[in-house]
């Protein structure tokens, strides 16, 4: 860039406007971007005309009866951006009513390319980001003037009616925090708060409870800013069946030392999330009536929360090491023991009832359904009950799942397993990646165990006569043997 600066000091002004002329002539799109750089300079320009007629000339290069696809939609959004650089350099140089026209019809131009695009890549997607935030660039500039951010604000407010801002993402809710923004600003509170009113009284759909939601806290958090708690707070205690701010009002009673409150908060909760059939948010209430009963020292219900949050959904060890921590040592070994003869009960209950379905071949491995089990052996130090349970396994990679944990210990008992279970892995293999994987595990086991390498490289030289007819696979074994 500096070296251009130097270069272009050094041509006269008129051999320069010279080159500019004769370059418009010939490219179309030089022209163009010229024109829409120094749109400030000719009053007569409408700018939003020029920048719509560029916008229309690219996206024709890319769009085949009436749609774009998949690859094109990478080139499309590079030209595009390359488009916005002016409306970049403009806001650079505080030109903010041509940010504005250039931005704004950008935006409208991508969010109706959107709808007939193959955009998987999330490439348009990023284009019209890119718009948004040069219009929240306008709108949160000091230097700014006040007309324009009315201006703003009021195009926002028509935009925003759109469904299609919505409809294909986020961007309907971004263009709303620059519009919200923009009332505060502008004291256009009133209108801010006639457009959220018709929001809600929109009649319901699949989305309904999400925008509503939307709306209502976004409400809620505007009166709050303008000074007017009271309607705030009236609003708030008549929307509890929203999980934000309800969980609000759960955080207001503990930062009062109210816990009783909490707790009926919370418990009110859960009792909406069970009727609504939200098993996800009534698992977030439940740790809220954790975090109160650690604030109030409460064992029982701590106890209570962190062992069902430690097998709610497999195992999780963060939980399970504060369940542990409630108990001292003669005691936990009791409630341990307990626990395990319960995981492996509910395991055995579960399994035979599915087999007696047909649901389980009678010889599935325990392994995998007594997973959290394995995990609790392992966090326990029983690595002897864990080789026990992995013994009764013949998947190579439910083996290779507990290989970190048991190879210092039963090197000699694992390679008996591997054998066997490379066997069976190599006969169900079919393509490159999956020999490509068994030779790497391979490779793994020998490195773990190097007493049973001239096992392995003899089971590999088995695997290349038996599945001579599979040349991928031979090809891969070859690469163990010669190594």
């Amino acid at each position: 860039m500096k070296d251009i600066e130097k270069f272009l000091k050094k041509v006269p002004v008129e051999e320069l406007r010279s080159f500019v002329t004769l370059h418009s002539h010939r490219n179309a799109d030089f022209k163009a971007d010229l024109e829409i750089y120094f749109s400030g300079k000719n009053e007569k320009a409408d700018l939003a005309e020029k920048y719509a007629e560029r916008i229309h000339k690219i996206v024709r290069r890319y769009e085949r009866k009436g749609f774009i696809d998949y690859s094109d939609s990478f080139k499309l959004s590079g030209d595009f951006n390359d488009l916005l650089q002016s409306a970049d350099l403009l806001l650079e140089k505080q030109n903010f009513l041509d940010t504005f026209t250039l931005s704004r019809v950008a935006l409208k131009e991508s969010i109706q390319l959107i709808t007939y695009c193959d955009d998987s890549a999330g490439c348009i997607g990023g284009v019209i980001h890119s718009c948004i935030d040069l219009l929240a660039g306008v709108a949160e500039h000091p230097d700014a003037g006040m007309p324009l951010k009315h201006a703003l604000f009021s195009w926002l407010q028509a935009e925003l009616q759109q469904p299609v801002y919505f409809d294909y993402g986020d961007f309907g809710y971004q263009m709303f925090e620059i519009f919200e923004s923009l009332a505060l600003k502008t004291g256009q509170a009133d209108a801010f708060l006639a457009h959220v009113d018709r929001e809600l009284a929109k009649p319901d759909d699949r989305y309904s409870d999400y925008n509503k939601n939307f709306y209502t806290i976004r409400k809620i958090a505007f009166l709050t800013a303008n000074g007017r708690t009271d309607e705030a707070e009236a609003i708030t205690a008549a929307h509890l069946d929203v999980v934000e701010l309800r969980q609000l009002m759960v955080n207001r009673a503990i930062a009062a030392q109210d816990l009783v409150q909490a707790k009926s908060l919370v418990n009110g909760g859960i009792v909406i999330a069970q009727k609504k059939d939200h098993p996800g948010t009534v698992s977030i209430w439940k740790k809220e009536l954790l975090r109160i009963a650690v604030l109030e020292a409460d064992v029982p219900t701590i106890r209570h929360y962190t062992r069902h949050f430690a097998f709610d959904r497999g195992f999780d060890q963060t939980y399970y090491r504060d369940w542990r921590a409630t108990y001292p040592a003669d005691e936990w070994s009791i409630v341990l023991e307990q626990c395990i003869h319960e995981q492996i009960g509910s395991v055995m209950e579960i399994y035979e009832k599915n087999k007696k379905r047909g649901w389980i071949s009678a010889g599935k491995s325990m392994l995998s359904l007594q997973s959290t089990v394995a995990r609790i052996y392992i966090e326990e130090g029983f690595l002897d009950r864990l080789m026990k349970l992995v013994m009764k396994e013949e998947s190579l990679a439910l083996i290779l799942y507990y290989h970190d944990e048991l190879v210092e210990h039963y090197p000699a008992e694992l390679l008996s397993l591997y054998l066997p279970a490379i066997r069976r892995s190599a006969e169900n293999t079919s393509d490159r990646r999956q020999y490509r994987d068994l030779v790497k595990d391979m490779k793994r086991i020998i490195n773990d165990i190097p007493e049973g390498k001239l096992q392995l490289l003899e089971l590999a030289g088995e695997l290349k006569r038996v599945y001579y007819r599979r040349p991928a696979m031979v090809e891969e074994l070859e690469n163990l043997l010669t190594k």
